[in-house]
């Protein structure tokens, strides 16, 4: 189911540009109203301000990524469901979809230098994976999600390790990390969608093994 680098004058040794924080903080802030408002063109252009003011400002790389994630599904949708495109344009558009999902990944490990410990953004970097089809740097992502105990949607981060070992057929783990996702949360129907995904094709990826067709 379903970065900002300056130039400086050879002369002299280079130096990290002056940070302002609290600016920063001010235009983050004035970006988040935009993308609650659905500005997302004026969000992006408050966000990319507030890493200019303050390039370690870890939620403008967040929410810079969670706009080009969002933009990539939408492309993806539009092939695939909205319009059903075929052919070259559907390959077209999947192209750009790729490069959000690309663009996302790098603002995701960019806020997660910035602040290791930021579990929604490594879970949004597993997501941003996921799409890239980069399983094992999914499962490392969500795997350092798992880490930080006060991350507050442990399950959505179990949904999305399940899937990855669900699309390297490891159909043991996939099936123990969304069968406990659906544990700590039985309305969350993306991981019953998986879970039931998993637990179907256990047994045929089984008899597949067996007759030397897998793997």
């Amino acid at each position: 189911m379903g970065t900002i680098f300056a130039m400086l004058p050879a002369l002299g040794c280079a130096s990290r540009p002056r940070r302002d924080p609290d600016q920063s903080s001010a235009l983050y802030d004035l970006g988040w109203k935009y993308y609650e408002g659905r500005r997302v063109e004026a969000a992006i252009e408050q966000f990319n301000s507030a890493l200019k003011a303050d390039p370690d400002n870890a939620d403008a790389y967040f929410m810079l990524g969670t706009i080009a994630l969002n933009q990539g599904h939408d492309y993806v949708e539009q092939a695939e469901t909205v319009d059903c495109l075929h052919g070259r344009d559907a390959e077209l558009v999947r192209q750009d979809a790729s490069r959000k999902f690309r663009d996302a990944e790098q603002n995701f490990r960019r806020a997660v230098e910035l602040r290791p410990s930021f579990a929604m953004a490594w879970n949004n970097l597993a997501v941003a994976e996921l799409q890239l089809q980069e399983w094992d740097a999914a499962i490392a992502a969500t795997e350092e999600a798992l880490k930080d105990p006060a991350y507050a949607s442990p399950e959505i981060a179990r949904a999305n390790l399940g899937w990855a070992y669900f699309q390297k057929r490891e159909g043991q783990r996939a099936w123990k990390e969304l069968h406990e996702a659906v544990a700590r949360a039985p309305g969350f129907c993306v991981a019953r969608y998986r879970l039931r995904r998993s637990t179907s094709n256990a047994a045929i990826w089984s008899k597949l093994r067996k007759t030397s067709m897998l793997w």
